[in-house]
């Protein structure tokens, strides 16, 4: 069984395909969404996720870690007494507590054969590659693991069973990122043409100012500080959610929490404050033009205007504030489609993903009429078949398109049901085939010179492979500033600035290791910069031989490149680099 994963900043999910219909497990506690939570015990032997994780917050709150996608691709550690996770491994918990729900789901017989895990479209190379990292030590196999663009998935939900084609502008707007795709749909094709984004804004930050508000009033009335106590803190953090969630519903909303907790011996509370919905959005209204920025940004990289966008998709529970819905509104001119299973949205369309890369693909399906030798890719397509068939006989049956089965039903739905149950064939959904997504570079990528500049060398759109273990790569030849130089340092920049790559995001280091001694500028290095489907970068070297040069192959096969990905891989791109500068 091949599952569909969101893993999100504030809250995660696993889903699958049932019946035909992507369906979320539930968790423990009977929900369907997970939060994204995680705690240490000091001597690491004890971890919990989820609200079990958020129920120690109060009592143990530098225990318990927090919105660590949003520091994926970073290099630091947790300083908790013992233990010092990282993002890594605090999102691998997560996972291993959304691979166990999908373990122990149904009558637990099903093995776990592979995952589809959703990334935001605008993470970095290496924020993606933490990312299968974090997969892989969660229990996954590395050649199972496969990666979805959050606005992608989105769409693919959406799109589910419709025919949805045209350009649709994705608003992924969640709890800790900002995350926009433009994408041509044809069919059952995903073609993406640019993405936008922020990975440091999301709905926790508008909490944060309610918080921060809430904090001084108290402070102000009380005289002490209520964010000083980890029970007080905690506690104002859930009403301030509570209150920012009830706004986008209500034009007011009043906070009553008379036991915040203690400060130095006072008691803490909250009676009768009402706050208006025009008071909240004065406190964010710089979040909202922050959140509004990027869709310039994707509409001039897909170089297309709100005119030629056919549908735009909010996602995400941030989206549902009104502010935001009007904002987008007047961008566009036309009323945006907010889905209606916005939480869930990005975990079905990864188990629709999931799914048709199980059971259902690479197997052929046989018409059983007789008379008829016609085969599908899809039981769906079989199945419209075979109805049709039935059609013409007026029979009003919906019978079972798997060959050697009788059974027939009275809707299509008990159809579907009885395909999934009895035959283990689920998905599909009656498409024109199964779905292509097409994915795209977000964001250039380059190194310096030794100079200030960044010299970009794959740029931002640049088209992914289609196939598992396909590469897009570019290749560029170096050498060395000084005598004897066996390292050449490559630094990776990602980002669109050229004359200033300090206005870029610098990503992780790699460097070229035994390269022979040399007089400078006579070793030349052919470096190799390649990314995969899922954007996640790889470097290569090799010592290109001079003609005069009298090395030999033991000397020549010393290269090799160190660094890089938490994955040990990485992206694409072409370099120029000559040595160490700074």
């Amino acid at each position: 069984m091949r599952i569909g994963i969101d893993l999100g900043t504030t809250r995660s999910a696993v889903s699958i395909v049932e019946a035909g219909s992507p369906e979320l497990m539930v968790n423990n506690e009977g929900d369907r969404l997970t939060p994204s939570v995680v705690y240490f015990s000091e001597d690491g032997e004890e971890v919990r996720v989820g609200k079990r994780a958020k129920n120690k917050a109060k009592n143990n709150p530098d225990q318990v870690i927090r919105n660590a996608k949003r520091e994926m691709g970073e290099d630091h550690a947790y300083p908790i007494d013992g233990v010092e996770p990282t993002p890594v491994d605090v999102s691998a918990e997560i996972l291993k507590q959304l691979r166990s729900i999908a373990e122990d789901y149904g009558d637990g017989s099903e093995d776990i054969t592979g995952a589809q895990i959703t990334v935001p479209a605008y993470f970095t190379v290496d924020q993606k590659s933490d990312t299968r990292a974090a997969a892989k030590q969660a229990g996954f196999e590395a050649e199972n693991i496969d990666l979805l663009h959050e606005p992608t998935a989105a769409a693919i939900s959406h799109g589910f069973d419709k025919n949805q084609n045209g350009t649709v502008f994705v608003y992924d707007f969640g709890g800790g990122t900002l995350d926009i795709s433009v994408m041509e749909i044809d069919e059952n094709e995903y073609q993406i043409l640019a993405t936008a984004g922020d990975n440091h804004l999301g709905g926790q930050d508008f909490t944060q100012r309610l918080v921060d508000l809430l904090a001084e009033e108290i402070e102000d009335e009380e005289g002490v500080d209520p964010l000083q106590n980890d029970e007080t803190r905690e506690n104002l953090r859930e009403v301030a959610e509570d209150a920012k969630i009830s706004l986008s519903g209500h034009e007011q909303t009043e906070v009553n929490a008379t036991m915040l907790g203690m400060v130095d011996a006072h008691p803490i509370g909250i009676t009768e404050r009402v706050i208006e919905r025009s008071e909240f959005e004065d406190e964010v209204s710089d979040l909202l033009d922050d959140a509004m920025a990027p869709i310039d940004e994707a509409l001039d990289k897909a170089r297309i205007d709100t005119g030629d966008v056919d549908t735009v998709l909010l996602v995400g529970g941030s989206s549902q504030m009104p502010a935001v819905k009007e904002r987008v509104k007047d961008r566009f001119g036309f009323e945006p489609t907010q889905m209606s299973d916005l939480d869930w949205a990005v975990a079905k369309g990864a188990a629709i993903m999931a799914d048709q890369d199980g059971d259902v693909a690479g197997e052929s399906f046989a018409c059983p009429v007789s008379d008829c030798d016609e085969t599908f890719e899809l039981w769906g397509k079989l199945a419209d078949h075979i109805d049709d068939h039935s059609q013409d006989g007026n029979d009003e049956q919906f019978t079972c398109p798997k060959g050697h089965c009788d059974a027939s039903f009275d809707t299509k739905g008990e159809r579907d049901r009885h395909i999934a149950e009895e035959h283990d064939i689920e998905g599909g959904g009656g498409g024109e085939g199964p779905i292509k997504t097409k994915g795209i570079l977000g964001q250039s990528l380059g190194t310096d010179l030794g100079t200030d500049k960044m010299d970009i060398l794959l740029p931002h759109n640049t088209v992914l492979p289609d196939e598992e273990g396909e590469v897009v790569d570019e290749s560029a030849k170096y050498t060395t500033k000084e005598d004897n130089q066996t390292e050449l340092p490559i630094k990776v920049y990602q980002g669109e600035h050229e004359e200033d790559r300090s206005k870029n995001e610098q990503l992780r280091d790699w460097k070229v290791a035994g390269i022979p001694e040399l007089p400078a500028r006579k070793p030349v290095v052919e470096v190799t910069f390649a990314v995969d489907k899922d954007g996640v970068l790889s470097v290569n070297a090799e010592l290109v031989k001079p003609e005069e040069s009298k090395l030999d192959d033991d000397e020549l096969g010393k290269i090799h490149v160190e660094g890089g990905s938490a994955d040990g891989r990485s992206g694409t791109s072409k370099q120029q680099a000559a040595g160490d500068d700074d």
